[in-house]
């Protein structure tokens, strides 16, 4: 009953509006209702409340990539490989932004870490191909596959 969750978690956050949990279950509840911008006003708040928290920090970052807002999810994905160099998952995301923004050379660089960080990843590898071939990263990938963004799980196991 997710109303009734957001209804119990919003009286929680105007009781204790330091309530980072809260917040990002309002988060959460919102993304899957569809409401992308109020799902990044939990998580920025959230965000704000731990600022040393990876994991919240690349669910933002998600949430400004699914939006579009892709200068934002790109701050927030430097934050979050800033706090945890070895976090491939922003690391992914991030080399996606730069090939975006016609920074190859950066876009390999993040892949060739990820791969480093997890050696036996396959789409990783292709990445890798199709970013040296001039291609997009993502070709041949998605499609046929659903896009990273919009998986049930993570791209990367690490």
């Amino acid at each position: 009953d997710l109303p009734r969750a957001k209804e119990f978690l919003v009286k929680a956050t105007s009781l204790k509006p330091d309530f980072a949990q809260a917040h990002f279950l309002i988060a959460q509840i919102e993304t899957a209702s569809g409401n992308i911008s109020r799902a990044i006003d939990s998580a920025r708040t959230t965000a704000f409340l731990v600022p040393n928290d990876i994991g919240v920090h690349f669910q933002l970052g998600l949430l400004y990539y699914q939006d579009q807002k892709i200068s934002e999810a790109k701050d927030v994905f430097e934050r979050a490989v800033g706090l945890n160099s070895s976090y491939s998952n922003a690391r992914y995301f991030l080399g996606l932004i730069y090939s975006k923004e016609g920074e190859e050379e950066k876009a390999l660089g993040e892949f060739r870490k990820i791969q480093e960080l997890n050696p036996g990843n396959e789409e990783v590898k292709k990445i890798i191909g199709n970013l040296q071939a001039g291609r997009d990263p993502l070709s041949g990938i998605s499609p046929p596959g659903p896009a990273p963004e919009t998986r049930g799980s993570t791209p990367v196991e690490n």
